[in-house]
């Protein structure tokens, strides 16, 4: 379950910025806060706010970092190789004492983290920059990452304020090599003790008759590789302000992610030798991107002790997915790695096994019509009541749309006149909420359409590819799933905001829940999508 996490309005996660570049983070507590953001607040709204530039100030230039040393905090008490001697294991004496846990790990983990910073304004514009860099070498070896993050912000105002132009840029850049470390650890600590790492050929020491019983040092060393992730976004807004308290912003959004990764396995990799082949290579490419429209317009008065703030608003997200693999072995020389993959001899094995190749592409569309109302009385009870309607892609033309209310009230006791005296209470809140949000997380892009599924087939003496309808039985009916959630919650603050916290009930309904049901292969399909029921889930 991953909450909606949005970095300065645009959707992302808690790794986009960098934490010396963050100015606040906000989780909104109950259902009807979450509601108004749709489908893709369903799990739970983060707000990041980063830091800008203020006007008319003097460039700040600043610089923080810091190095770290890491290492395990406890290790689990493993057999030892006098345990093996004394016969307190299944294994056999083979007359080494090897630590598998520290071959296959560094003496301490290391992390190098620095971040500049400049940031000012004039009279009519603000401005910000930061630049991050981190470098880690985990403790387990190979378990490298290295991170660049790079973020620009800049806002000009004209026509007295009436005007207002913003433009963020954001780029990161991420380096990590390759591993199985998890399969590793597990490895390591399963293995005989009194095992050699290497034979006296020089060879790494193994035994295939054990099943899933692999040398370690060999899993790390034999596999070579890297991932490389860059991701961009481009954010414009327009703001006007024609009368005070009257705001209209048109928010113009691009996001892309794109990750390139290439292992290579040598002849020494246990599978390798195990099929007595000369290499395993592979490249892959994947890259996500979206584009991003909001419209908003929102209204903000009081008069005397009445407050009033509403707003309407009109979203569209279109996300569109691509990307490739490609895998051959057996090679003629290992110098080549996974940089010559057409040399490899599955490409003309006539039996398994053979080379791979695969590609995809998929697209998505989101829209979304909202509006909010939230009413204020003398800073001790407030109202809240949203609405949006959704619309996705993703569903039958029966059921492409649904509508999503929420309502919600506070009562600020802190602030009520019988509470003047109690000097040592800052702040105490009783809130209630209810709220219900759509999900269309649980299929996948086309799943109501019903895809074709490719065949080879022999035509006489020519092989031809066909099509014929796939696994999955199509499903015009299927429907939003919808969580209705009710809460209440209590916020405290004692002794000047030394002592604070939240006390919170949920109880969730869900119902037409997303699912696969199983299809007796007799009626030529395997899976159906379906709404299931309903599930409460009270916490």
């Amino acid at each position: 379950v991953t909450p909606l996490v949005l970095v300065d309005g645009v959707e992302g996660s808690l790794t986009t910025v960098a934490p010396e570049n963050i100015a606040s983070i906000d989780v909104l507590k109950d259902a009807s806060a979450a509601a108004i953001y749709g489908t893709r607040g369903a799990n739970g709204v983060i707000i990041i706010t980063t830091k800008t530039g203020k006007r008319e100030s003097r460039a700040n230039v600043s610089y923080s970092g810091y190095v770290s040393l890491s290492d395990w905090f406890k290790t689990a008490d493993f057999m030892d190789t006098h345990d093996v001697i004394y016969g307190l294991t299944p294994f056999e004496y083979e007359g080494y004492d090897t630590d598998w846990l520290g071959a296959v790990t560094r003496k301490a983990g290391y992390k190098q983290n620095h971040s500049l910073a400049i940031d000012g304004g004039g009279k009519n514009s603000s401005y910000s920059a930061n630049v991050t860099f981190s470098d880690e070498d985990g403790i387990m070896r190979k378990s490298d990452n290295r991170n660049i993050k790079m973020q620009m912000d800049y806002t000009q105002y004209a026509l007295n304020d009436i005007l207002k132009f913003n433009i963020n840029m954001l780029y990161g850049r991420q380096n990590y090599t390759n591993n199985n470390n998890a399969y590793v650890y597990r490895q390591a600590i399963i293995r005989n003790p009194s095992s050699p790492i290497y034979n006296e050929d020089g060879s790494y020491n193994e035994n295939f008759n054990k099943l899933y019983y692999y040398n370690p040092v060999e899993i790390q060393n034999e596999t070579i590789g890297d991932t490389r992730v860059n991701w961009s976004r481009l954010t414009g807004n327009i703001t006007v302000e024609p009368i005070k308290g009257w705001q209209t912003n048109v928010m113009l959004s691009m996001k892309e992610n794109i990750t390139r990764g290439e292992t290579y396995y040598t002849s020494k990799y246990y599978d390798q030798t195990q099929k007595d082949v000369n290499g395993y290579a592979s490249k892959s490419e994947g890259s996500t991107r979206s584009d991003n429209m909001e419209i908003t317009s929102k209204y903000d008065f009081s008069i005397k002790k009445h407050h009033v703030n509403a707003l309407i608003g009109y979203s569209y997200l279109y996300t569109v997915n691509d990307g490739f693999n490609a895998g051959n072995g057996d090679f003629p020389t290992e110098a080549y790695l996974y940089n010559n993959l057409g040399t490899g001899a599955y490409l003309t094995n006539e039996k398994a096994p053979h080379a791979s190749m695969g590609s995809y592409k998929n697209d998505n569309t989101l829209i979304g019509f909202f509006g909010r109302v939230s009413y204020g009385y003398d800073n001790r009870y407030n109202l809240m009541v949203s609405v949006r309607r959704e619309g996705s892609s993703k569903f039958g033309n029966n059921n492409k749309w649904g509508t999503f209310p929420s309502i919600s009230a506070g009562w600020t006791i802190s602030n009520e006149s019988f509470m003047k005296d109690v000097t040592w209470l800052d702040n105490l809140k009783l809130r209630a909420g209810f709220g219900i949000v759509g999900n269309q997380n649980g299929i996948g892009n086309y799943t109501t359409l019903g895809l074709a599924d490719n065949k080879g087939y022999e035509f006489g003496d020519t092989f031809q590819m066909g099509y014929l309808p796939g696994k999955e039985l199509s499903n015009p009916n299927l429907k939003w799933e919808q969580s209705a959630t009710a809460n209440l919650g209590v916020d405290f603050s004692f002794f000047n905001g030394r002592l604070n916290g939240t006390v919170e009930y949920y109880n969730t309904h869900t119902k037409d829940l997303l699912v696969e049901r199983s299809l007796n292969a007799s009626l030529g399909y395997t899976t159906m999508p379906v709404s299931y029921t309903h599930l409460t889930l009270p916490t």
